[in-house]
């Protein structure tokens, strides 16, 4: 008979999470995921077959606190409160994001996953009804181009000004025009 599993899967995952959280990927080593276990390396190999694997876990993980994020109600606007989250997201987890968006080939077709959920929210947003799927991914697209580029300035360091609400204000600015745009061009 086999002896007791000591750490169950998710403890390993939940191991690994919190070490890129707080140090980043680069960080991420079932030598470091031991030492945060109190254990020996083999709880890790035991779930794992491949640091890679666990490292596609974790960025799961991460996927799904920045989906939290975004839906928080940080206006009374579902498609403004994406964008915030994103940036949000960037500012208070910040080796997350380092990990999930700044690191190459870190999310391989996720974008595409995350596009479709937010494209979900999008249709919850009174403003944007009328719009086709396809005419709110082209929207998402316009804005989360913008979003990313502000989302890594606060990151960076470089925009301190970086409240929810300065996040908000400088979204509702830039927002309104593409989605007024989008609006206007709207084939409905």
């Amino acid at each position: 008979m086999p002896p007791p599993e000591r750490f169950s899967k998710d403890a390993v995952a939940a191991a690994a999470f919190q070490i890129v959280r707080k140090r980043g990927m680069a960080s991420l080593t079932a030598r470091n995921i031991a030492k945060k276990l109190n254990s020996y390396t083999a709880p890790v190999y035991q779930h794992y077959a491949s640091m890679r694997e666990l490292k596609r876990e974790v960025l799961i993980m991460a996927g799904n606190l920045l989906l939290e994020y975004t839906a928080r109600p940080y206006t009374a606007m579902v498609f403004r409160n994406i964008g915030t989250g994103y940036a949000v997201f960037a500012r208070e987890e910040r080796e997350l994001f380092r990990a999930m968006f700044l690191e190459r080939d870190a999310l391989n077709g996720k974008v595409d996953d995350f596009m479709k959920v937010f494209i979900g929210q999008m249709g919850r947003d009174e403003r944007l009804t009328s719009l086709t799927t396809e005419e709110k991914y082209g929207l998402l697209s316009k804005m989360w181009t913008y979003t990313h580029g502000l989302a890594t300035l606060i990151w960076s360091g470089i925009i301190t000004r970086n409240s929810d609400e300065e996040i908000v204000d400088a979204l509702t600015e830039v927002g309104g025009v593409v989605i007024e745009a989008a609006l206007k061009n709207s084939g409905n």
